[in-house]
């Protein structure tokens, strides 16, 4: 079985990864502390 991810996983993957830290991190202490997540991000 091959267990590395294809380009277009990785692909998906760095998307999922930039996504994170430009939308999510920067917020994320303040949304735990408040106990919120907002639904628009899923």
């Amino acid at each position: 079985m091959d267990f590395e991810l294809t380009p277009e996983q990785r692909e998906i993957q760095a998307l999922a990864r930039d996504f994170g830290a430009e939308k999510i991190e920067p917020n994320a202490a303040e949304w735990d502390r408040d106990h919120r997540f907002p639904r628009e991000l899923f």
